[in-house]
């Protein structure tokens, strides 16, 4: 039964609505400000190339002014061609070409568009034989992915004219059980594989099952994309530079067809090459070194660098260029082994005009350590950021002698079980890691010191790594550096993280954000200057121009997170 009357309930009502309404008349009225219209939007591409089944995300770079509203809507003006969804992702579905156009929420009359041309090849028969054992995967995995991953290769390094008449034969053998033996025939169209220990098939982090085996045999492939008539048409300047002529089709080809990003190390790249001139390379023949993942990665992420900056906008048309240029000179000429000179006129050719990092890229690439064929005999020790610009401070070691065997070739050999010290510490001194650890049978070593998203490190906060080790009673030391962010490199496709160093290795903390002039990009982070680090974003194959202290540097955004390191004179 209610203490209260039908009454006292009635009057306390009005009571409370009268409060209410008092209460509410004189609240302070809060006015949300809408967001600013932009008057121009940036897509990260304006223009791209695709094969059919292919999918691609386009999204805003940035909008002007820089604080603008920048939600869009997309929509295809031919779906039959290329359909788009609410996220921007393009999914090509026929031959032709469509256009994509970007329409702001804020604004319908501001609008960006992409023109999508979508690519068609009809593809080649692939022969699957048997002579000793039988293909681990069996027949249907790589006739589905050969169908898949062909057209990939035609656009990114163009027809090859016998491969696209006759076709390719595969052969399994289990007595190929080293990647010594693994080989291929001009003369045959023929790649000869087996079951290799570093084919990881089963491995979760794969996209499916036997990938590693799958990836291994359009590699070999691609060298046979080098083939005219019954040759081979070689470079003679180094077994770096014909390895990378096929891992970029590999990267390219990973890139459009899983839209993954930064995934081959192309971040690490110039972290690497910054290690020294001795120390990546420094043998003509990958055999001849104590490991050859070094050279080929950072030979392929070169090239990478260079299709992605001086290819022409929405293609990966470069290299496809230099493919015709070298076959063009074979028939021509004749020439099987193609030198540096002939090679360098193709890259300058080929870019007709452009540069990289404000160079010739003839120029830029045999200043790149990798392309040192004639290293120096002694011992050396190289240290590099695994992941140059993320939250895991990890690194690589190694230490190696370099040597002339008998018949005056270069060589090299691992030092294994040596103890490497190291220490992470900011530009204060302050040491985050510090240890010890022993190098392993191919000379090398990977520390991890685990994820600092939980420390007090500042984002953006820009570390120092030295390692040393003794052998042979001689004190080695390295030096190499990264960037604690917070920020993922997943997709990344336009940042250039750049550490700010002096001529001593030491980093430079101290620079105003009026005191350095930059040009060519979309947007600039100097918050972090006191931290070693400027931030830059820009459009894929834009060069940026920085100027401080009377000096002028230039460095060129490719498809991906680059951490450039930066000496400061």
């Amino acid at each position: 039964m209610s203490i209260f009357s039908k009454k006292s309930f009635k009057m306390l009502a009005l009571l409370i609505v009268a409060t209410l309404f008092v209460s509410t008349a004189f609240m302070p009225v809060t006015t949300v400000k809408a967001a600013t219209k932009p008057t121009s939007i940036i897509l990260n591409y304006t223009k791209k190339q695709m094969v059919v089944g292919q999918k691609v995300t386009l999204k805003v770079l940035a909008v002007k002014p820089a604080k603008a509203a920048n939600s869009v809507t997309w929509k295809s003006s031919d779906t039959s061609v290329a359909t788009v969804s609410k996220a921007g992702v393009i999914k090509a579905k026929k031959k032709g070409t469509a256009t994509i156009t970007a329409v702001s929420t804020a604004d319908k009359s501001v609008k960006a568009k992409c023109k999508v041309t979508v690519l068609k090849y009809k593809v080649p028969t692939l022969t699957l034989k048997e002579t000793n054992g039988t293909w681990s995967s069996g027949s249907e995995l790589l006739k589905k992915k050969w169908k898949e991953m062909y057209p990939y290769w035609v656009m990114n390094l163009g027809l090859q004219d016998k491969l696209s008449d006759v076709g390719v034969i595969w052969l399994w053998d289990d007595n190929i059980n080293g990647a010594d033996k693994v080989d291929f025939s001009a003369e045959t169209n023929t790649v000869y594989m087996g079951p290799l220990p570093h084919h990881r098939n089963q491995d979760p982090n794969n996209h499916y099952e036997y990938e590693p085996l799958v990836d291994q045999m359009l590699h070999e492939t691609g060298h046979l994309w080098s083939s005219q008539g019954q040759e081979l048409v070689r470079v003679d300047f180094g077994q770096w530079a014909w390895e990378a002529l096929s891992i970029i089709a590999q990267i390219e080809y990973r890139i459009g067809r899983y839209g993954e990003f930064n995934m081959s190390g192309e971040p690490r790249f110039d972290l690497i090459n910054f290690a020294g001139w001795e120390l990546v390379n420094g043998t003509l023949y990958d055999g001849n070194k104590y490991s050859r993942d070094s050279v080929d990665y950072t030979a392929a992420n070169a090239f990478y660098y260079m299709s992605s900056v001086l290819s022409a906008k929405g293609t990966y048309n470069y290299w496809k260029k230099i493919y015709k240029a070298r076959m063009d000179n074979y028939k021509a000429t004749g020439n099987t082994q193609l030198g540096w000179e002939e090679f360098a006129k193709m890259l300058d050719d080929a870019a007709a005009g452009k540069t990289i990092d404000g160079m010739k890229p003839s120029d830029w690439l045999k200043s790149r350590s990798v392309s040192n064929i004639e290293g120096t005999p002694g011992d050396y020790i190289f240290l590099y950021p695994d992941r140059p610009a993320e939250m895991w401070p990890t690194f690589y070691v190694s230490c190696f002698n370099r040597y002339k065997d008998e018949t005056g070739t270069i060589r090299e050999k691992a030092y294994t079980g040596t103890e490497v010290s190291y220490k992470i510490e900011d530009a204060t001194g302050k040491v985050w890691f510090k240890g010890t650890t022993k190098t392993q049978d191919n000379g090398y070593v990977f520390f991890d010191n685990g994820n600092l998203d939980d420390s007090k490190l500042k984002d953006n906060t820009m570390l120092k790594c030295t390692a040393t080790a003794t052998f042979n009673g001689q004190k080695h030391t390295a030096v190499t550096y990264q960037i604690f962010t917070r920020s993922t490199t997943d997709n990344d496709t336009n940042s250039t993280y750049i550490m700010l160093l002096n001529e001593d290795g030491n980093i430079v903390t101290d620079v105003k954000a009026a005191d350095i002039k930059i040009s060519g990009a979309l947007s600039k982070d100097t918050k972090s200057l006191g931290l070693g680090t400027l931030i830059l974003k820009g459009e894929i194959g834009t060069t940026y121009t920085i100027k401080y202290n009377g000096k002028t540097y230039k460095i060129s955004q490719p498809e991906c997170r680059r951490v450039y390191p930066l000496v400061l004179k």
